[in-house]
């Protein structure tokens, strides 16, 4: 069995309005966390919103050997992930001057001790909300496994063959009223697709559940029906999975393990075309979507050959 290992990286990065700033993640074991503590000092016009302080966090991303993206999501998408991962337990203060934000990104393990390069960089916006100007810093942590080396063979397998790196992404929609289902999502291939988290807002940017009337997901090469379910009822059914008291207006989580293929992992999505499968709304009013993507990069011929 690994030894869990925490360590607090020594180089904080910087918060300043437009501005980015990037670190070097450690390569000498498997990561299987990393946790960012956000301390923000600011001005505002009035008390800020929590939603305007994440807003301002623009992009968390951590990519390896130049160009894997392993994650590239806003505050605001991170800390619904941990909204309802961890029962509504995410680290928050915020006053009238300052926030502090404590987010994890938690999906799968990453490889590190593999990589070339592994770096972790936080992009910020100028002015959100009420918030005129704001300054700080972002302390970063990592929860590292250590193998020995035959304790990583049989854990990834000696040509990796148990591969699971976590890839999770976001991309945004615009809702049209109507009667017809319109496509939302071409849902992204070449992985194993495990959830796709929809956070809807209506013409005013607002959260909603009234916008949305039904989602979709469709196979069209054999025009199959794969899922047909009210947003409303996807809404109750988180609200008792992710055993939360209160669920957050305008969020559905479609967890593709349990509501399609029903074993827990998700959709092969290694084995379709761009477009083959797509994530489609019948919507009740304008809007927009912002769909966050929780792919897992497998070693998708182990799998097929497994019969997975």
């Amino acid at each position: 069995m690994p030894v869990r290992k925490l360590v607090t990286l020594d180089k904080k990065l910087a918060i300043s309005p437009n501005g980015t700033d990037q670190l070097d993640l450690p390569r000498d074991h498997v990561i299987d966390e990393i946790v960012l503590r956000f301390q923000f000092s600011y001005s505002a016009t009035s008390a800020p919103s929590l939603w305007d302080v994440l807003k301002a966090i623009q992009e968390v991303r951590v990519v390896s050997d130049g160009s894997v993206v392993h994650w590239s999501l806003r505050g605001d998408d991170i800390y619904i992930l941990n909204y309802y991962d961890q029962q509504q337990a995410v680290p928050v203060d915020i006053t009238a001057s300052g926030a502090t934000i404590t987010l994890r990104l938690a999906t799968s393990e990453i490889l590190a001790n593999l990589k070339s390069d592994l770096k972790l960089s936080v992009r910020f916006g100028g002015a959100i909300g009420s918030i005129t100007s704001f300054s700080g810093a972002v302390t970063a942590s990592v929860e590292q496994l250590v193998y020995d080396p035959n304790e990583f063979v049989e854990a990834y397998g000696p040509n990796l063959e148990n591969l699971a790196e976590p890839k999770v992404t976001a991309e945004e929609a615009t809702l049209n009223a109507g009667t017809q289902f319109q496509t939302v999502s071409e849902l992204p291939v070449g992985n194993l697709l495990k959830r796709t988290v929809m956070v809807v807002t209506d013409s005013s940017g607002d959260f909603s559940d009234s916008v949305v009337d039904r989602i979709r997901l469709m196979n069209k090469p054999g025009a199959q029906e794969l899922l047909n379910e009210a947003f409303t009822i996807f809404g109750d059914k988180d609200r008792m999975e992710y055993q939360l008291t209160q669920r957050l207006t305008g969020v559905v989580f479609i967890d593709y393990g349990v509501d399609v293929t029903e074993d827990n992992l998700g959709l092969r999505m290694w084995r379709v075309a761009k477009g083959d499968i797509t994530l489609e709304t019948r919507n009740n009013a304008n809007g927009r979507a912002r769909l966050i993507h929780e792919e897992i990069i497998v070693n998708s011929e182990t799998l097929d050959e497994a019969g997975v």
